[in-house]
């Protein structure tokens, strides 16, 4: 079977899942969706459902986990213990040997690889599933009879290795799931497909065209991209047991781009770039050298970034977003006389600010970090990436909001382009843009009318 570039690969259902703690009382702990009214499980009064179709779906599953959150109450085991519970009660029901209803069958759970070797000796993963085992011990209690250690620590190692983080239209996590066939699907830094979520369904589209659809020749990103290769390569050894060898880890250029740094030539326009704490180049225009002296401010910028991206990621869970924009004001007055405008660091500097700016609606200073985002994401993403999508529609949608109708419709429109091939038509977000569309250019029609009648 062939696909068409937008074309959809598969489409599959959770084996089991699990809604984020941070989402709890928001969506439905079934179906995912965001609900303003949730009817909550009588009994452990903890997972909330949007309507009782969504409870008795759930209820296979949670009757049995019901009885033991309420062992462990008020605590709430972490999203990682509950969904290892949840595996545990799919394989003492021996549902490990079969398929879910929405999948394509291309493997059970019990033909997952566990991976046992490696996370044995894993220091780090070894401590979590120890840590987990004592939670699950205390929520199965005398109630319910857990397996032996060694089959948990085989699913743990499957759960590990084969989970997908459930993403809401704009690339949001919201959630985990274990899903069947899509993970057989191997990764690529340049992949030519990509996941997308409506609620807890899974679909893969085509990035282009696909001569044959099968686990061997479709390619997907485990990863985010917004990262240079040293980091990519260093996520997927430790999440995954492999080293990625693609087009994109191999690209110098791009890495380069993404270590760069102003040239210490007044006036000119070239980089230089860093490579282990070590400049590697002379300037890409002017061909100079930097000084000593320029090399340590750059060594210096590059750890204060990591020490402020550090900060604002430990304010986004328990702190203030004022404080988050005054950090990425101070952070960025810094960097932005020494770094690249394609320098990661103050990519994602840029990025925080962009979101702590909407959060605060502080339109105007949003749409200053957004625009600024742009480029470099086109320069980093890979083709078609739905998360270039995704920020092109935020930029779009102040622009609309602000009154700069043609800057809108410019954004909106590379939007679609975007998200019609990553989200589908049919995916809410893609509707929620066309409406946008339709918005703008009624509003641009309504005041180049008004203008002629003036």
């Amino acid at each position: 079977m062939s696909v068409e570039a937008g074309g959809l690969v598969l489409r599959a259902e959770p084996y089991v899942h699990v809604l984020a703690q941070k989402e709890r009382g928001q969506r439905c702990d079934f179906c995912l969706n965001r609900q303003t009214e949730l009817r909550r499980c009588s009994s452990c009064k903890l997972l909330r459902y949007c309507n009782i179709t969504c409870q008795k779906s759930d209820w296979s599953i949670h009757k049995e986990e019901c009885r033991c959150l309420q062992q462990v109450s008020p605590r709430i085991p972490m999203d990682s213990v509950r969904l290892l519970f949840r595996l545990i009660i799919r394989h003492e029901r021996g549902d490990s040997t079969r398929h879910v209803d929405v999948d394509p069958s291309w493997r059970t759970f019990s033909q997952f690889q566990s991976h046992s070797k490696e996370i044995a000796g894993d220091s780090k993963r070894a401590r979590t599933f120890s840590e987990m085992m004592f939670t699950l011990n205390k929520m199965a209690g005398s109630i319910f009879k857990l397996p032996d250690t060694s089959k948990i620590f085989e699913m743990f190692g499957k759960m590990t290795i084969n989970s997908f983080s459930i993403c809401d239209g704009e690339m949001q996590p919201i959630g985990v799931g274990i899903y069947l066939s899509p993970s057989l699907l191997d990764h690529k830094c340049q992949p030519n497909a990509v996941v997308t979520f409506t609620g807890k369904t899974l679909e893969v589209r085509a990035l282009q065209a696909l001569p044959e659809v099968s686990p061997n020749n479709v390619y997907i990103s485990y990863i985010d991209q917004l990262a240079p290769s040293s980091e990519r390569r260093r996520q997927l050894e430790e999440q995954y047991y492999f080293t990625c060898d693609c087009s994109r880890c191999t690209d110098e250029d791009l890495d380069h781009l993404m270590s760069s740094f102003k040239c210490p030539q007044g006036g000119c326009s070239g980089f230089v770039y860093m490579d282990n704490d070590s400049v590697m180049s002379s300037c890409n225009e002017c061909r100079s050298s930097p000084e000593s002296s320029y090399v340590s401010k750059l060594k210096n910028i590059g750890i204060y970034s990591l020490e402020q991206l550090s900060k604002i990621d430990e304010e986004k869970k328990n702190g203030s977003t004022e404080n988050i924009m005054e950090i990425c004001k101070g952070c960025l007055s810094k960097q932005e006389a020494l770094m690249g405008p394609q320098n990661i660091n103050m990519v994602r500097v840029l990025d925080r600010a962009f979101d702590a700016a909407i959060d605060l609606e502080i339109w105007d200073q949003a749409l200053a970090y957004g625009k600024r985002t742009i480029e470099p994401y086109l320069h980093i993403y890979p083709p078609g990436s739905p998360n270039v999508g995704v920020q092109l529609m935020k930029i779009g949608k102040i622009q609309l909001y602000l009154q700069e109708l043609g800057d809108a419709l410019v954004s909106l429109h590379k939007a679609r382009s975007i998200l019609r091939l990553t989200h589908g038509k049919l995916h809410p977000i893609y509707k929620d843009l066309v409406e946008l569309l339709d918005q703008c250019a009624e509003e641009k029609r309504h005041n180049l009318q008004a203008l002629r009648m003036s």
